[in-house]
């Protein structure tokens, strides 16, 4: 308040404040039905509104506000502008700029608004921001409506109102009704806080009373006057307080004790008070776990509600406060060139592990590069860290065009050598080849050939997203049953499991898994559109792979939960401990189902792209073409046709071609490869 006490001789005002608009929150409050009084100071004593206050003050101020230039290339930070360090640094001579944003978010949580007076040098440059306490200002318009802020002096240095043009203050506001004054919410929800502090003072009443209800003490006779304080005074000194708590009653002259009201068991007295954090979690829309709710939190959905948090708690608090900013501190032709904006990444880089894969998987489909990497861990920059990376083969671009060098990455085991047939060469896609004695498209083995080169790579790309999966997936159910088989049992952890799959485990594997799916399926469905000379059909491809990868979760699900139920049937006939028992199961299923996935994903998202984009272009046939000798059943089908709306087998069908030991039972239709486990075949037009 240094600014404004400055210049307080030459600010000072005694005329009415007449034209007052409204001020903050009322600083003597609003009864409510609890009989108590519920303001902004009495509101902050209640543990959980001082918890939620202090998680959105304390974490908006620790990230870092910077104030940035726009440039044709992006942004720079304007560290030459004045207001850079005011922001970043230090607003005033008396705070950091930590103190500053921290008071400014915790006086507009509680009371709707937050006031700071903008101290200017003579050229109008902004030399200091001073925050002014929300409860003693005003807004108040004149005649000519012109807004001003009334500021009430404290007594200390003589009390009375001072005003201050709407230029000279930085207002910040939320949940406004007119775009002018903020609205608190505590006013809104003050039935709320009224019980949880009714719950609370009830509480600390029945602790003072020795942890005992009300007790009428009943005597036979008539007692004096005289008598009837000494035994009053007696017994409050004997069993008042925790000191005297459970104290024996010695009763004379055939007097009884009866109790009144009811207990706090009865009352529900801590349910009451835990449903009442979890209304005031709802009232600032913070996440109960972050408060100290934990009833409901898990190891899979803490994460989730933190990420939550930050998009939709965090982030209309930091948009709204960058606005306030760039409209109250920054001149018209600046807002042009200059804007404030909170760095939010260090609340979003979760654990090592995930933060490595999300780096990789950035790094490799070629949106960032090295030293962008090694900048958010705050690493030196390195040599040849600039050079961004393709998908794919994870060649430089700048060598995109000398594929040669990387024989490894580019080109994967060659087709059986077709020969060629001397056709017109005016158009390539009616050049045939012979292959096998059948005579085939050019384009189409170009498609296959191009096709099979995403394989090796995206299998790569599905097996680390498998990885993560299997991990959270184990995790996740290793947490449910530590918790069920505590005291609930095995029917219990039977339906949460089915509840996990259904809800947590459905949205983390999308979020894992769909990346992958879209942009591989997106590479094949452009194969497959240049195959048939057709414009590549987005929009519908990307529906495709988006109910692909729901079938694929559900399936994944399914398969998880009848191992699941499998195991635990098998520990509860035997005896064996079932925590031990998952365990010991998870372990193969983090070494061995995400490579297995990567294999069968890999080619079956593959085959089931193309074979989408072919039944949109007209397709009417597609074959099935063989690349592993060594397999009868591969080898056998090379070369065959099925219509494109047929299978090439029914479930259930036996299959033994000549060469095969044994028959393969086909366990579901077959429009496409795979067909078993570890087959590499591919499908193209026919």
């Amino acid at each position: 308040m240094k600014g404004l006490l400055r210049n307080l001789i030459e600010k000072r005002s005694d005329e009415a404040l007449q034209g007052l608009i409204t001020g903050s929150t009322s600083f003597y409050g609003t009864d409510t039905n609890t009989g108590l009084n519920v303001t902004p100071a009495t509101a902050e004593k209640i543990t959980a509104v001082l918890a939620a206050v202090r998680l959105l003050a304390e974490t908006v101020a620790s990230l870092p506000l910077d104030l940035y230039k726009r440039e044709k290339t992006g942004k720079s930070k304007a560290t030459d502008h004045s207001l850079y360090e005011i922001l970043h640094v230090q607003p005033n001579p008396e705070m950091t700029s930590w103190n500053w944003i921290e008071s400014i978010i915790r006086n507009a949580a509680l009371t709707g608004n937050s006031f700071s007076e903008i101290e200017s040098d003579g050229a109008g440059q902004i030399t200091a921001l001073w925050p002014l306490i929300s409860e003693t200002t005003s807004i108040w318009r004149d005649g000519k409506r012109q807004l001003w802020y009334m500021v009430e002096l404290p007594m200390s240095v003589g009390g009375g109102f001072v005003r201050l043009p709407a230029e000279k203050i930085f207002h910040f506001r939320i949940f406004s009704k007119n775009g002018l004054v903020g609205r608190s919410w505590i006013t809104y929800a003050r039935e709320a806080i009224g019980l949880a502090a009714a719950t609370e003072e009830s509480g600390a009443r029945f602790f003072k009373n020795g942890s005992q209800i009300n007790v009428v003490l009943e005597h036979p006779g008539k007692l004096s006057d005289d008598a009837y304080r000494r035994l009053s005074n007696s017994w409050s000194e004997a069993h008042e307080g925790l000191t005297n708590a459970h104290r024996a009653a010695i009763l004379e002259e055939g007097m009884k004790a009866n109790k009144t009201g009811v207990t706090p068991e009865e009352a529900q007295f801590l349910e009451t008070r835990k449903f009442q954090v979890s209304e005031i979690a709802r009232m600032f829309r913070v996440p109960p776990h972050m408060i100290g709710d934990l009833d409901k939190a898990t190891f899979s959905n803490i994460e989730q509600q933190s990420l939550e948090f930050v998009v939709y708690t965090l982030l209309p608090w930091l948009t709204n406060f960058e606005q306030a900013i760039d409209t109250q501190l920054l001149t018209r032709p600046e807002r042009k060139v200059y804007f404030a904006k909170f760095v939010v990444d260090g609340l979003l880089r979760g654990d090592i592990l995930s933060r490595y894969q999300a780096y990789g998987y950035a790094k490799q489909n070629g949106w960032l590069n090295t030293n962008e990497i090694r900048e958010k861990e705050d690493m030196n920059p390195v040599a040849g860290g600039d050079t961004y990376l393709v998908p794919l083969n994870m060649v430089p671009s700048d060598q995109l065009g000398n594929a040669r060098n990387f024989p490894g990455l580019i080109e994967p085991s060659p087709l059986p050598s077709p020969v060629p047939v001397p056709q017109n060469r005016s158009n390539p896609n009616e050049l045939l080849e012979y292959r096998e004695g059948i005579a085939i498209r050019g384009a189409t083995l170009r498609s296959v050939r191009s096709r099979r080169r995403l394989v090796k790579p995206y299998r790569k790309l599905y097996e680390d997203a498998a990885t993560r999966l299997i991990k959270r997936e184990t995790q996740d159910i290793l947490a449910l049953a530590k918790r069920d088989f505590k005291s609930r049992g095995f029917s219990q952890f039977s339906e949460d499991l089915s509840s996990y799959y259904r809800d947590e485990f459905t949205k983390a594997a999308k979020r894992m898994v769909l990346p992958v799916a879209m942009a591989y399926g997106d590479l094949v469905g452009e194969e497959a559109a240049d195959e048939i000379n057709m414009s590549k059909p987005q929009e519908r491809l990307d529906g495709f792979l988006q109910k692909y990868v729901d079938v694929y979760v559900q399936s994944h699900a399914a398969h998880s939960q009848a191992l699941l139920q499998a195991m635990l049937k098998g520990f509860e006939t035997n005896g064996d401990d079932p925590i031990s028992g998952l365990e010991s199961a998870f372990e193969g299923w983090n070494e061995s189902r995400p490579a297995d996935i990567a294999g069968e994903e890999s080619i079956r998202l593959n085959n089931a792209a193309a074979h989408m984009v072919y039944a949109i272009g007209g397709i009417p046939t597609v074959r099935w073409f063989s690349f592993d000798a060594t397999c009868a059943y591969c080898t056998a089908m090379d070369g065959k046709t099925a219509g494109i709306n047929e299978v090439f087998f029914r479930a259930g069908d036996d299959y033994q071609p000549e060469g095969a030991a044994d028959p393969l039972k086909v366990e579901g239709n077959v429009g496409h490869p795979p067909l078993h486990r570890k087959c590499e075949c591919l499908l193209g037009a026919g």
